[in-house]
């Protein structure tokens, strides 16, 4: 019976273990995010199921045209995605030919839509130009249209963002590399 009892008391632990490590690398690696909305189509479309590295933006600064989770400022339970388009020190302008980087129009092969600002309550306005703040990045979605972004709600702090989508899983059709 001793036997036994040692051999499950092992079983128990490997589980346990095993449990320790998926859940340290689902809080602190790797964690899936659905997405909501058509923000980023036709880049990522709804319910596209995205695998998200964690530490990417520990080990590495945010670049221009990533597609990035992070957390809303004004609602923290909801996570965005959306394409990194200026970083901090640089200016963002928004005309209506187009979006302006330090300047010069971005060739934004990505994007649906046009780009433009008809919200009210609108962050900034058409034809103003903002410098992006230290540790801050604007990001805006691939489908303008649709988007609720940096236009609308400002910076996003380097603090607040998730990590970097890698991998879409689901659907299975469109099982793919993301970067």
């Amino acid at each position: 019976m001793t036997y036994m009892l040692k051999k499950l008391k092992n079983i128990i632990l490997d589980i346990v273990f095993i449990l320790v490590v998926l859940l340290s690398i689902y809080l602190f690696i790797i964690s899936p995010m659905t997405v909501f909305g058509k923000s980023m189509n036709p880049a990522l479309v709804e319910n596209d199921t995205l695998l998200v590295n964690k530490l990417h933006y520990y080990l590495t600064e945010p670049k221009h045209e990533e597609i990035v989770v992070f957390k809303y400022s004004k609602n923290r339970a909801i996570d965005y995605v959306s394409r990194i388009i200026a970083l901090e020190g640089e200016s963002i302008e928004i005309k209506p030919d187009g979006v302006y980087l330090n300047n010069k129009r971005l060739t934004e092969k990505y994007v649906v839509g046009t780009t433009k600002i008809d919200r009210e309550d609108a962050f900034m306005k058409e034809n103003q130009q903002v410098i992006v703040p230290e540790k801050s990045v604007f990001v805006m979605g691939d489908n303008r249209e649709y988007a609720n972004d940096s236009r609308h709600f400002g910076f996003v702090s380097i603090s607040d963002l998730i990590g970097l989508p890698f991998i879409r899983i689901l659907p299975f059709n469109s099982l793919n590399i993301l970067w």
